[in-house]
């Protein structure tokens, strides 16, 4: 059976979704992560892909 990669994008307020998209990443899924508070985007840094748009 072959293993296709999911693409994920999560969108978060303040980051506290940051959890969940490791985890699927881990999974071995594409993941991004967009926070959408500018004084939050710190949040998470080295763990998940963030885009800012």
């Amino acid at each position: 059976m072959i293993e296709h990669k999911k693409k994920f994008l999560f969108v978060s307020k303040w980051g506290e979704i940051l959890d969940i998209a490791n985890t699927v990443q881990k999974e071995g899924n594409l993941v991004k992560l967009f926070i959408e508070t500018v004084s939050c985007r710190e949040v998470g840094l080295g763990f998940v892909p963030k885009t800012r748009d």
